[in-house]
């Protein structure tokens, strides 16, 4: 381009010498025809610039691990004259992982407009920036280009991606057990028992029909259920580990995800069958969530779909915090993307006090397994903690295979 630039002024420069030198009127006119050139394309430059109309969307707004979603983008040329070179410049979650961008060229005739379709596939859980970062236009002539960058733009609408974990449905899991005097332990079964009724309540999706109260549903006709305390149900708390993993781009993402991953089969796999359960994470504050019943779900699903990993504490610091709300009557999820020697001193420490720990170790596959991770690995298991080893190439419900 600063050829052609250099190319278009040399010409001028020769006609002006020619007219000068001369006087003839064909060089003047066609000075006149050089400098109409170059103001067209400033005024259409102009025109284009602050008034460019265009169209991105995303459909769905978001989707599940695995899913496809679809990004349309409309250039929109609503004037009289043409487009000739438009390049966009856009993102998708792996460009953006890599801090690349896309780029698309295309020519927009005079009332026409352009359609950019890219198929999106949700390869991660989190939320990623798509659509449009900035678009190159060139004049009429190709003497100058200039750049929009749609982030400048106040009416401006970014488009994200939110792509929600997958729900691995887990065949079994060391889920909360209880001792009796003169008994062996044993796994308990799953059951709504309850100790106490509390006050009658209106019907809640998910409630089972062996809830109902029949007489007072007759008598107000509206669905009433009895509610009962749930005291005697074990406790099953769910750790996620939600700090800086530390890794760059994809390989840092993929980690994250299967830490989601295994946070949500647990949690789908523990409040399916009715035990009360709470999430705990710090990322970067402390947040709880409980749940009581499986329509809960949806709100634990919710918030591991879109939580960040910015936490700082370690796992030993968390664990030290967290053992007011730890009975021994309970169970102990913990999903980590790392046991350091302090950690696995406190969670003997708890075992041996009596609280039931499951630990799912999530670690890259990129990092080397060290002998001492082993070596705790085995300590673990021998202390009655069962350990699930996972890398995120791994598939989750066949390793959870090996938990018992």
């Amino acid at each position: 381009m600063r050829a052609r630039r250099a190319y278009f002024l040399a010409i001028a420069a020769g006609i002006l010498i020619a007219a000068l030198y001369t006087g003839e009127k064909i060089y003047y006119l066609a000075l006149f025809i050089m400098a109409g050139m170059v103001l067209l394309s400033l005024i259409t430059a102009f025109i284009t610039y602050y008034r460019l109309s265009y169209l991105q969307t995303l459909t769905p707004s978001s989707g599940i691990k695995g899913e496809d979603v679809t990004l349309r983008v409309e250039i929109h040329n609503d004037y009289l004259f043409p487009f000739p070179l438009v390049v966009l410049y856009y993102d998708l979650p792996e460009n953006w992982l890599s801090s690349t961008s896309l780029t698309d060229a295309a020519s927009v005739l005079p009332r026409s407009r352009y359609e950019l379709t890219r198929s999106v596939r949700c390869r991660y859980r989190g939320r990623y920036p798509v659509g449009l970062r900035s678009a190159r236009f060139t004049d009429l002539f190709g003497l100058y280009a200039f750049t929009i960058r749609f982030d400048r733009l106040s009416y401006h609408r970014p488009l994200t991606l939110l792509v929600r974990p997958r729900v691995v449905p887990l065949s079994r899991l060391p889920l909360p057990v209880r001792e009796s005097e003169g008994q062996v332990r044993s796994r308990m079964r799953v059951s709504d028992y309850m100790t106490q009724m509390a006050e009658p309540r209106k019907y809640r999706a998910g409630d089972p029909l062996k809830k109902m109260h029949w007489k007072l549903t007759v008598r107000n006709r509206e669905l009433i259920v009895k509610d009962y305390e749930q005291s005697s149900q074990p406790q099953v708390t769910l750790y996620l580990d939600s700090r800086k993993t530390g890794l760059p781009g994809i390989e840092g993402v993929a980690l994250e995800d299967m830490l989601v991953e295994c946070a949500t089969a647990v949690a789908n796999h523990v409040i399916d069958r009715g035990y009360p359960f709470r999430l705990i994470a710090y990322a970067p504050d402390r947040r709880e969530l409980a749940a009581s019943r499986p329509g809960d779900f949806a709100a634990v699903y919710e918030l591991l779909s879109d939580i960040a990993f910015t936490g700082e504490y370690p796992l030993h610091d968390v664990l030290i915090w967290e053992l007011k709300h730890i009975g021994r009557e309970g169970c102990l999820f913990i999903v980590a993307q790392d046991i350091t020697a302090s950690a696995f001193d406190t969670l003997m420490l708890l075992r041996r006090s009596g609280v039931l720990i499951t630990v799912i170790w999530v670690y890259s596959s990129a990092a080397r397994w060290s002998s001492e991770a082993g070596r705790m690995v085995r300590e673990m298991r021998d202390k009655d903690i069962p350990v699930l080893t996972v890398t995120p190439q791994d598939d989750l419900a066949v390793k959870a295979e090996a938990l018992r």
